[in-house]
């Protein structure tokens, strides 16, 4: 495919206690999925909070197109085309459905997109809870907050979507649905990186790789 490619990965050393990570590197090119699995602890989270600025710890490294991105903010990280759920609090409570789907990322390059729920509506179906528009989001089912965010990530068309803790609070059926959605995503040159708990979810696409006692393994 096309030449979009993000590298990163952790360069372990004796002389750095603050991480119990053992060295990896990531090269994912346009169209790629990457899932990452292990345990609760196992520093799945930590890769992706490393890569989307939360946090920094020393000797992590990010490339995108060739751009270092190691020391970027958070805000820097949407600025470059990057798109986050994260594993908790990934939507407003006091935000409607259809506020939330319309909100513009602040620091994205798309703009307000005032067909955002229509936009979500035909990829989720008319039938599910983006009826309710005017529901608030704090009020919606923990899967439907997950799914809530991933289609507003699908409709802003990021170069990257990055998801941690995919499978919590999904049904088996909303994630062979999202599968789908992933599918046409990466079709059109996306790049997915995503993490989840052993046994909650496994991908048909893709590459997988497995965290046992802090060392990155293929799956």
């Amino acid at each position: 495919m096309g030449s979009k490619i993000l590298e990163l990965g952790y360069q372990s050393s004796s002389n750095n206690a603050e991480n119990r990570l053992h060295s990896f590197n990531f090269l994912i090119k346009e169209g790629d999925l990457v899932s990452i699995y292990g345990r609760n602890g196992s520093g799945k989270s930590a890769i992706l909070n490393n890569l989307m600025g939360i946090d920094r710890i020393k000797d992590f490294f990010c490339t995108f197109n060739g751009k270092n991105l190691s020391s970027s903010s958070t805000e820097d990280m949407v600025k470059h085309g990057f798109a986050y759920i994260p594993q908790r609090d990934f939507v407003n409570p006091i935000l409607t459905v259809s506020e939330f789907l319309e909100l513009p990322y602040f620091f994205g390059k798309n703009k307000h997109n005032n067909y955002a729920l229509k936009d979500a509506i035909s990829i989720w179906g008319e039938d599910s809870f983006l009826n309710r528009e005017e529901q608030l989001c704090g009020n919606l089912s923990g899967g439907e907050k997950k799914i809530l965010a991933l289609l507003r990530a699908f409709i802003n068309k990021p170069e990257v979507i990055v998801i941690d803790d995919f499978a919590a609070n999904l049904s088996v059926e909303s994630m062979l649905r999202l599968e789908k959605l992933f599918e046409y995503y990466l079709n059109s040159g996306g790049i997915i990186l995503l993490a989840s708990e052993m046994g909650s979810y496994n991908s048909a696409l893709g590459r997988k790789y497995i965290i046992e006692e802090f060392e990155v393994k293929v799956f």
